[in-house]
């Protein structure tokens, strides 16, 4: 039997750690004598296709949910394909 651990199961469930995870990254921005950029920050939320993406939290104020991220010019999408990406480069 399978089990699957509670926070990717119950993503509601985990919501009140985002502030703090947010404190972390601006923390160690400033440790590093990094400037963060809030306007190109955004939230992505990934997971199976096949999930049960009815019982998503709200977006968090602040971030802008979005659908598919670039990172290092690779492009994923919320169900971590590459079909974004293959697409993006076939331009």
């Amino acid at each position: 039997m399978q089990m699957t651990p509670t926070y990717w199961s119950q993503p509601k469930k985990n919501t009140y750690l985002i502030p703090q995870e947010i404190d972390n990254i601006t923390d160690w921005v400033r440790a590093n004598n990094l400037k963060l950029n809030s306007a190109k920050c955004c939230e992505i939320i990934i997971s199976l296709p096949t999930s049960d993406r009815i019982n998503l939290p709200p977006p968090h104020t602040g971030l802008t949910r979005v659908e598919d991220i670039t990172a290092l010019g690779v492009t994923f999408s919320k169900t971590l394909s590459f079909e974004p990406h293959v697409l993006k480069s076939g331009k």
